[in-house]
């Protein structure tokens, strides 16, 4: 008999977790740039993908979109049916590769925004200030990496 790795109960909960984290930290409220000191606007990771999608910056919003909505979507999708046990065993092998591939990618989002509020602390006519909505999304990006190395490191099979 193979023992599983975590409990299916802590499993699920650690799913939930990020879930929820990712959502929250979605429609918070990521950053305020200000410019010339004196406009402020407070922007989402939900407001940022609407505004680029409002100035047809098309590009951008499907590299924005893609990666910080539907590849994290699809990811704990995945992990919601692999703890679940719904996935036929010839196809948990795919999924599993496909998520250990895709969890390189994870991180993505976060360093890209992180890199875009350097670049416009160096210009000198914006201030960013960094809300909790950064932190939580990162967290949930966090947590579904961390559940899906769990899910790798342990045991193939049922218990």
């Amino acid at each position: 008999m193979i023992r599983p790795l975590m409990h299916p109960a802590v499993q699920l909960a650690l799913w939930l977790l990020a879930c929820v984290l990712l959502v929250a930290g979605a429609v918070a409220p990521m950053f305020t740039f200000t410019t010339f000191w004196i406009f402020d606007d407070t922007l989402s990771l939900l407001g940022g993908i609407q505004r680029l999608w409002q100035a047809g910056e098309w590009g951008l919003f499907l590299v924005v979109a893609g990666f910080s909505l539907l590849l994290p979507a699809g990811k704990l999708l995945l992990l919601y049916r692999l703890i679940g046990g719904t996935v036929a065993p010839a196809r948990e092998a795919r999924y599993r590769r496909w998520l250990s591939q895709t969890g390189k990618w994870s991180m993505l989002e976060v360093f890209v925004v992180a890199w875009l509020v350097v670049m416009l602390q160096f210009g000198g006519t914006a201030r960013i200030t960094v809300h909790y909505g950064l932190y939580l999304f990162a967290a949930g990006v966090v947590a579904g990496m961390l559940l899906t190395q769990l899910l790798e490191a342990g045991p193939r099979g049922k218990a």
